[in-house]
């Protein structure tokens, strides 16, 4: 049976997406001016993959043949599906603030909207499936973003050089002792905030921003004002670790980890799922009773996974079975055994990729699923490759 698919990928045209950076890894033009913001690798129902040689979607083909393409572990721990969901995303403007749920969260809230009638489609509907979504971000370009709660300590610093403390009810009680609980009654009253009292602390806000000690920080503040001016997010830098990732480094989010991806190109792999639950910076449905019972209320520093970008082969390291995910600078030759189904991205350059009866040649931004009985994998060329694939 034949084991290597090239694969021809659907793209998901956002309103937030870049202009340029997937038309020029694809090589192509651009037939519309809507922003192409995310090119997905997937066996999802919403935008499978074509396999071209066999003239079917990548899940169509795993459901006819699910032990051949996934293998038996991932087959039968998976219900005979692609457990992973892989991405090439590309932001010119800021994402929702968003959460996802874990495992059991996501099966409860799915079958209670169903009980309830929601439509998959409808505004208010949480949950489109029954699964998690942790996720992992690797940096292509610069790439900055948000994720998890500040120290409290932090936060502290940055409402008292606002003077925005007088609006907040409960904030003497968090100041006095900062923990993750008084966090939690904090951050509820921001959301749920009268219109008016949000009114005020984003004029406060914008009245006093120039008194922030973080250049970074106020910088983005003022970029978020300008995309979303009524909008309370607009001062999450304040309370949700903001930073950079440059090419090569890596963040992973686990269920209940509070974020934001605010602008560049990154690689991304999830969890097959499209639940999100969704807190600030958006058009879109907000939950707050839903979103606050689904956090993680740590308080800490961003667990940024940092590498030489020049490094042969980065492994990222998360605890998720689901899906891995590894970086590879080409020079020459590398190989692997698979035992997994796994997709292979060409990212620059040109890849020669053998088996013992097969052999692909891809090019800049071509992709290659890779079956669970393809072995002793031989990668041939130069150039900047990813592989994903499960972690069992």
């Amino acid at each position: 049976m034949k084991k290597l698919y090239r694969m021809q990928n659907q793209i998901q045209k956002y309103e937030w997406g870049s202009s340029d950076y997937i038309a020029n890894l694809l090589q192509v033009e651009k037939n519309d001016d809507r922003p192409w913001a995310e090119l997905w690798m997937s066996a999802h129902d919403k935008a499978p993959s074509y396999l071209p040689e066999v003239d079917q979607n990548l899940d169509m083909a795993i459901a006819k043949n699910p032990k051949e393409f996934l293998g038996d572990k991932v087959a039968s721990q998976y219900n005979h599906k692609l457990p992973y969901l892989f991405k090439i995303l590309s932001a010119k403007k800021p994402l929702s603030i968003q959460a996802h749920p874990n495992l059991e969260e996501a099966k409860r809230g799915f079958a209670h909207e169903n009980q309830l009638g929601i439509q998959l489609t409808d505004f208010i509907r949480n949950y489109k499936d029954d699964n998690h979504k942790p996720e992992l971000i690797c940096a292509l370009t610069e790439f900055h973003a948000m994720c998890g709660f500040r120290p409290a300590k932090e936060i502290i610093e940055f409402f008292t050089q606002l003077n925005i403390l007088p609006f907040l009810d409960n904030f003497t009680e968090f100041g006095e002792e900062p923990n993750p609980e008084n966090w939690k009654i904090l951050f509820s009253e921001l959301l749920t905030a009268p219109v008016e009292k949000k009114q005020q602390i984003i004029e406060k806000t914008v009245k006093n921003f120039h008194l922030l000690s973080d250049d970074f920080i106020r910088g983005w503040i003022t970029k978020l004002l300008i995309e979303h001016p009524n909008d309370i997010g607009v001062i999450s830098p304040l309370f949700l670790n903001t930073f950079v990732l440059h090419p090569g480094q890596a963040i992973f989010l686990d269920a209940g980890v509070l974020h934001a991806y605010l602008s560049g190109t990154g690689v991304e792999i999830m969890a097959n799922s499209d639940n999100v639950l969704r807190g600030g910076l958006t058009s879109k449905n907000i939950d707050v009773n839903e979103l606050t019972s689904v956090l993680k209320w740590d308080m800490k520093k961003a667990d940024i996974q940092a590498y030489d970008s020049n490094q042969e082969i980065i492994n990222y390291q998360f605890p998720i079975n689901e899906f891995c995910l590894k970086r590879i600078n080409l020079a020459g030759k590398s190989t692997f055994n698979n035992g997994n189904p796994t997709m292979l991205l060409v990212i620059n350059g040109e890849v020669e990729v053998t088996t013992a009866d097969e052999a692909q040649v891809l090019k800049q931004g071509q992709t290659l699923f890779i079956t669970s009985e393809a072995d002793n994998i031989i990668l041939s060329g130069k150039g900047l490759l990813y592989l994903a694939s499960t972690n069992l």
